[in-house]
């Protein structure tokens, strides 16, 4: 879905508030008097540590071939980075390549604060990706990579119980008549977290439904998203999931990692921790169950976008066409973290670790649903996230929660309407 032009004024209040004595401009430098000539130093913010040595890599080899610009990453973790973008872009000084995800890419390319993407053949990215990062019927920014969400499970714990493991045609009906079965004593069947990503939306996808609708409006209030949040819910109901509690207390990726979960939705970002934990060689991929919709999974992914107010506009796009390209997809693939976006380029992230069934990922995204866009999204994250909790914890029914949610998440897309 592509953003519509809507307005939206939260960065154009943090200029109003940003300190008088931040300097126009961003934050990079240059020896030699900006990009007409002379060295160029260009700021690069990520917030994800794992990419980290991909992307410097990236950076270092667009240094070879372009000598005169050196790439300064900037690292920041994702619970303090878009507080920190937001505050550095309003003041003028904020980054010259910046990370995005659909989340928080419409706030910025509604408020001008990102320039429009130049030099880059978009045919060669997935179409979802691509129009993740269009707003007003311009790019704002290139998906460097995406990714998808399937079921990881427990070989062992399944043949223990003398379960057939998940594959293609896997129901949300045998998924709980087997969580049942593989729970027993500290071991639960499937941490059903309350993670947006990762559960909620391949849940309501799967169950016929969806979060915003092609008209731009909030859905979470339709039966087939009751129905797909419903289906998450039953496994805390009926035991067969750690609790909201427990699962705040130990991550469901390292009760996984560590053989006390058999089954676990995320995405293929995480192939890493799993070839990393304890259960490594127990841990195999499976698509995600089919619910009345079928097997329906969510795609998103990292863009890279250029600030503004850049002072070195050309070089920064000049990198992002480095970076999001082949040269810079192939440094990515073989790093295993990210699944390249650039078409022709997943072959080698497909060996990064072969004991896993990763083709998975990449037959998801052929039936995948793009990530939820809307400017206003985030404004209501924070409704979002309170509502899960809510009904994750029993304070709230499926229904009343999601109703209440609705009417948040509509009221935030009104407020963004131009009058």
């Amino acid at each position: 879905m592509k953003y519509k032009a809507l307005a939206a004024g939260a960065l154009t209040l943090a200029v109003a508030l940003a300190t008088a004595g931040c300097s126009s401009g961003s934050g990079s430098s240059s020896s030699s008097g900006g990009a007409g000539g002379g060295d160029v130093t260009l700021t690069f913010s990520i917030w994800n540590d794992l990419q980290q040595p991909a992307m410097q890599k990236i950076a270092d080899a667009f240094h070879a071939e372009n000598p005169n610009v050196t790439v300064q990453i900037q690292l920041t973790p994702w619970d303090n980075y878009w507080n920190k973008l937001q505050t550095t872009v309003a003041a003028g000084s904020g980054p010259d390549v910046i990370w995005f995800t659909g989340q928080y890419f419409g706030l910025y390319a509604s408020e001008g604060q990102l320039a429009p993407i130049e030099g880059v053949d978009l045919s060669k990215f997935p179409k979802e990706s691509v129009s993740m990062y269009e707003y007003d019927g311009k790019q704002y920014a290139v998906p460097k990579d995406f990714d998808t969400v399937a079921l990881w499970y427990n070989k062992k714990l399944f043949a223990d119980a003398g379960l057939p493991v998940p594959g293609k045609g896997y129901t949300w009906e045998q998924m709980q008549k087997d969580a049942k079965t593989l729970t027993k004593g500290d071991v639960k069947g499937f941490a059903a977290s309350s993670a947006a990503q990762q559960n909620w939306y391949p849940a309501i996808y799967s169950a016929g439904g969806t979060i915003i609708d092609d008209k731009g409006n909030a859905a979470y209030n339709s039966p087939e998203a009751k129905e797909g949040v419903s289906f998450l819910k039953s496994f805390i109901d009926d035991g067969s999931s750690p609790t909201l509690q427990q699962m705040t207390d130990t991550p469901p990726s390292d009760a996984f990692g560590s053989g006390k979960i058999a089954m676990l939705w995320t995405q293929n970002t995480n192939a890493r921790t799993m070839a990393m934990s304890a259960a490594a060689k127990d841990i195999d991929v499976a698509p995600v169950p089919a619910g009345p919709a079928g097997s329906i999974t969510v795609l998103n992914s990292i863009g890279l976008g250029v600030n503004a107010k850049s002072q070195h506009l050309e070089e920064a796009q000049k990198f992002v066409a480095f970076a999001t390209g082949p040269e810079g997809a192939k440094i990515q693939a073989e790093a295993g973290n990210a699944i390249p976006s650039y078409e022709g380029t997943q072959a080698e992230w497909l060996k990064s670790y072969p004991q896993f069934d990763l083709q998975v990922f990449l037959d998801a995204a052929k039936t995948a649903k793009g990530y939820p866009q809307s400017v206003a999204m985030s404004k209501w994250v924070d409704s979002e996230t309170t509502q899960r909790t809510a009904i994750w914890s029993g304070k709230e029914s499926v229904s009343d929660g999601l109703d209440k949610l609705n009417s948040e998440v509509q009221a935030a897309i009104d407020a963004t309407k131009k009058k």
